[in-house]
């Protein structure tokens, strides 16, 4: 976005005078994970059931996503979807601190 040009500078100091920025949107989805079979992380796949109870923006509530889970060779893959549409496909790995 570009900043207003409403802006008022004095004294040549170039930081009283906003940069153009990209505008960041993000929704956020809260809710619980019910496990369809407890889990398992041995290369198992794990069904769940994810219940969206709050969320921003403001969306019709509640909301109910099905997906999956497998742990294998370190990385996650997590797969959510609504009816057949797939919402998120997702490989991740674990952070090192160290």
């Amino acid at each position: 976005m570009i900043p207003v040009p409403y802006v008022t500078e004095t004294k040549n100091k170039p930081y009283l005078r906003p940069l153009a920025y990209d505008l960041v949107y993000k929704n956020q989805l809260i809710g619980n994970i019910v496990w369809d079979q407890g889990s398992s992380w041995n290369g198992d796949k794990n069904s769940f059931t994810w219940e969206i109870d709050r969320a921003n923006p403001k969306i019709k509530l509640p909301k109910f996503y099905r997906g999956f889970a497998i742990y294998e060779n370190g990385q996650l893959l997590l797969e959510i979807k609504t009816d057949s549409q797939i919402i998120f496909t997702m490989v991740l790995n674990p952070v090192s601190y160290y």
